[in-house]
């Protein structure tokens, strides 16, 4: 991997400080693609945890975003929807600069979005965006005993300079986190 891509990698995985993700894994990972799963268990109904999942900007990271801050984040949970970022003019962004104008990030756009039951993301989150590559976040919910099931998945395919399977475990870590944040604002 180019020291750069690894140096950005490795920026991907802070520290959780309520411990890592339920059953969370790289489910394979090759030169020209990975899949990471995460499952969590939590006491939330498929309702609730739809209305979370629009409120992404209430949950994600900001460690996580180009404007520095998850409040600008958006998600419009309908087929072609948009899971966006404003940057503000002189905000502070992620690369350490100022942006000099507003701008915007399109992380993903809504393909397919059963309510209450899964939703696909057309998305080349992070270090992705800049590559010739495609990615696909789903997740999916199940009513279980004790509440509802949760599996996030990403897929990833394309071509990745240093190799998508050196981005993997970074990106299983971030992934892990983004749910982990998810069920604890449930939790709230």
């Amino acid at each position: 991997m180019k020291p750069r891509l690894a140096a950005l990698a490795l920026a991907l995985v802070p520290a959780l400080p309520w411990g890592a993700a339920a059953q969370a894994e790289v489910v394979s990972a090759a030169p020209a693609g990975f899949e990471v799963r995460s499952v969590r268990i939590v006491k939330a109904t498929p309702e609730q945890i739809w209305a979370m999942l629009g409120r992404i900007g209430s949950w994600w990271d900001s460690a996580h975003t180009y404007s520095g801050s998850a409040a600008n984040m958006s998600l419009d949970l309908t087929p072609g929807g948009c899971f966006c970022e404003r940057i503000l003019a002189g905000a502070r962004t992620s690369g350490g600069g100022t942006s000099q104008a507003a701008g915007g990030v399109q992380h993903g756009r809504v393909l397919m979005t059963m309510p209450y039951a899964s939703v696909t993301l057309d998305a080349a989150l992070g270090p992705i965006l800049n590559e010739a590559a495609v990615g696909r976040l789903t997740w999916r919910l199940r009513t279980v005993e004790g509440g509802t099931e949760i599996t996030q998945t990403y897929a990833v395919a394309g071509t990745i300079r240093g190799g998508a399977e050196a981005l993997a475990p970074a990106v299983d870590g971030v992934m892990g986190q983004a749910l982990e944040r998810l069920a604890k604002a449930l939790a709230g």
